[in-house]
């Protein structure tokens, strides 16, 4: 049979049998000490095939670790701690990590007193970044894994951003990549084992066995076992945090040798930007942290979720589950098993699997079972692809409504951290080190600029929001010689990214002409333009030192995740486009508005407006109509069922009324119209006709008599 995927929390792996039925190395029922008299732990919900309660703590207690399953002898700990000495020789960096965190300023002063480790992993860089570049000239994939990986995490993080971006990199280059997902070589156990006897010796007593299921750039997965229920130990590499710290200082120096010949283009944009990346490493590697972030995912987007409105069919994600007994460290971290095969798989088949594929269907024939000889590799790839769209498009809703609902955005979902799971079918979200918070004025500027873009292309509109978006400084977008140059380089970067269908203009004529449903059809076809990521990168790139343009994390991490989502989809359908999903999204934002946010009640009055009139009388309900169907078009909701939901907000009740008003004022003024410029049958036509008079000052009569 075929090795298939399976996932652990973080990452982790299971083999099948053949036949299909799963086996796992090495499990065992949880040891009980005889001598302690307790009580059979509780469940406080299951969440095994399906959640059973609200709760991400999975099990109230778990019973004290036996002496035999610690360490065996004294000579054992002191020979564990002697390795693990070795393996982080760094130690009085170690100890300012683990105080500070990530400080900038002590690291630097630790490697001014301590140069000559800074100038040794500056050369292991240097090497190894040679290397690679001779390794790519070549095309030789197999040995570019392996060198990125003695790198460290730092590197190894722009190569796991590069394995969802076959469109950008080749199929071949990100195929490669993958490997560094979740498939790098695991450090010793003993070294493990060390550490978890420093962070917490309990966790020592549920490891089994001593072979990593899975390893990763900052961490390793073992598996254990907590009454009688398979999970998963997730522990930090040895030495990796003043690895990491090396790295940072190193590229804190190169950037301030940018700035310092850049100018004032780049300003302290270079050196903050390395702050920013390497304290988000930091942030990952604190497991304490991963833990808090889990359970404020689970309660957004959890079964009993207050956010699963938002996505669509079965409404939900998993996410693995906690033992409150088993607290996280900052090193170690206990979850429930999660099995299942990573999203990614599904869609980019891994090296050697159309071989074996073939080979089991050889073996089937030639037995005679002819239930599958009829499927072809095509077939089988074709069925994985279509089985997989409904998990990216959960997927990337789920990010959409993180990035613009609810702020708390998981910015890490590489192939590797969403699973499908085995038994049902479900999404699960893995790896929490990485969430961002989205501040509300940057939910409410995206939401604004996109409507702005697809719907009137209003590229000024667009430029003006960056203030809002916290990526320009506010004296660039007063300035009137920069803004103007802002918004035509932002006009000629969109025309480089975004393709418009050729039709999408349409004159006058043709407005008045088609019927309801014809225009409906045609704007769900031609608002929204395709994007060529290659180029909306390098353009983007190309205004950061000429504007100032300011890149917060929860940006580079937002675009970083659709990113990756988008670039999975199209591996499963080279059609998709990202934005005819976040653009529908947007709209419906924009027109429900349930935060009262000044900008998007601004903005949508900007989109609806007839520019010829001002005030509530200049709302154009043709626009407003059009602004309503994309939404439904795009989406397949009926266009009643958006407004209804506009209409349960303040805003939609705000917005309704406004309709009234210019319904109102339209029906009245034809009716003023054709009374006052009547012949004076009407008392409105008598009145005018003594206005004119008056004004006049009596010349009509006089000139009459």
């Amino acid at each position: 049979g075929r090795a298939r995927r399976a996932r652990a929390v973080g990452t982790a792996r299971a083999r099948a049998r053949p036949g299909g039925v799963e086996i796992f190395d090495d499990v065992r029922t949880d040891e009980r000490d005889p001598t302690v008299s307790s009580p059979p732990p509780e469940r406080t919900g299951s969440r095994s095939g399906g959640y059973g309660g609200s709760r991400v703590d999975i099990f109230d207690d778990v019973p004290a670790a036996p002496a035999s399953s610690l360490a065996s002898s004294p000579a054992a700990v002191k020979a564990a701690s002697a390795a693990l000495a070795k393996a982080e020789p760094l130690h009085e960096l170690e100890d300012i990590i683990r105080v500070r965190g990530y400080d900038p300023k002590a690291i630097d002063e630790y490697f001014l007193n301590h140069p000559a480790q800074l100038l040794e992993r500056a050369a292991d860089v240097t090497s190894a970044l040679t290397t690679i570049w001779w390794l790519l000239r070549k095309k030789d994939y197999e040995n570019l894994v392996p060198t990125i990986e003695r790198l460290g995490p730092t590197y190894v993080k722009f190569g796991q951003a590069l394995a969802s971006r076959g469109d950008l990199v080749g199929a071949e280059l990100a195929t490669a990549l993958e490997r560094l997902q979740d498939d790098m070589e695991a450090a010793p156990i003993e070294l493990a084992r060390a550490i978890v006897a420093q962070e917490c010796p309990r966790v020592l007593g549920v490891l089994d066995g001593g072979k990593a299921i899975a390893a990763a750039s900052l961490s390793q997965v073992y598996k254990g076992t907590v009454a009688g229920r398979t999970v998963a130990v997730k522990v930090q590499r040895p030495g990796i945090a003043a690895r990491v710290a090396a790295d940072a200082a190193l590229l804190r120096a190169a950037a301030k040798v940018l700035e310092a010949t850049a100018g004032r283009r780049f300003k302290a944009q270079a050196v903050a930007a390395v702050d920013e990346f390497a304290s988000r490493i930091f942030e990952e590697m604190d497991f304490a942290n991963e833990a808090k972030n889990i359970r404020k995912f689970d309660a957004l987007y959890g079964p009993t979720g207050t956010n699963r409105r938002a996505l669509p069919a079965p409404g939900y994600v998993r996410v693995p589950g906690l033992i409150p007994s088993l607290p996280a460290t900052r090193r170690v971290l206990v979850m429930e098993w999660l099995e299942g095969e990573s999203v990614i798989s599904l869609v980019s088949p891994k090296p050697g699997e159309k071989e074996a594929f073939e080979a089991a269907q050889a073996e089937r024939e030639a037995s005679g079972d002819e239930t599958d000889c009829v499927v072809t590799w095509d077939d089988e790839i074709c069925s994985k692809r279509e089985a997989s769209l409904p998990l990216i498009d959960l997927g990337i809703r789920c990010t959409l409504s993180q990035l613009i609902e609810t702020g708390v955005m998981h910015a890490d979902p590489h192939g590797g951290n969403l699973l499908r799971l085995r038994s049902t079918g479900e999404l699960a979200y893995l790896d929490f080190g990485l969430v961002s918070e989205v501040p509300p004025e940057v939910r409410d500027g995206l939401v604004a600029a996109v409507t702005l873009l697809i719907f009137s292309r209003d590229y000024e509109g667009v430029a003006s929001l960056f203030g809002d978006l916290q990526l320009v400084p506010r004296d660039v977008l007063e300035n009137e010689y920069q803004f103007g140059s802002l918004v035509a380089s932002l006009k000629e970067a969109a025309d480089s990214a975004l393709v418009f269908p050729e039709d999408a203009a349409v004159d006058e004529a043709t407005l008045k002409s088609e019927t309801e449903e014809e225009a409906r059809l045609r704007r769900a076809a031609n608002a929204v333009p395709d994007v060529r990521f290659d180029q909306l990168l390098g353009a983007l790139l190309a205004l950061v030192p000429k504007y100032r343009f300011v890149l917060p994390p929860y940006f580079l991490n937002n675009a970083r995740a659709l990113g990756t989502l988008e670039g999975m989809a199209r591996s499963a359908d080279p059609t998709f486009n990202i934005l005819r999903v976040v653009y529908p999204f947007a709209v419906k934002r924009l027109l429900a508005n349930p935060t009262g946010s000044p900008v998007l009640r601004r903005v949508l009055r900007q989109l609806v407006r007839d520019k010829k009139s001002r005030g509530w009388r200049g709302m154009s309900l043709t626009r407003l109509r059009y602004v309503v169907e994309d939404a439904a078009a795009l989406t397949g909701v009926p266009r009643w069922h958006i407004l209804r939901s506009t209409l349960r907000t303040k805003q939609g009740w705000r917005l309704a009324l406004e309709c009234a008003f210019s319904a109102v004022y339209f029906v009245m003024g034809y009716v003023m119209k054709v009374a006052l410029f009547a012949t004076g049958i009407t008392p409105l036509g008598m009145l005018y006709r003594k206005m004119v008079t008056f004004l006049s000052g009596g010349i009509q009569e006089e000139r009459a008599a």
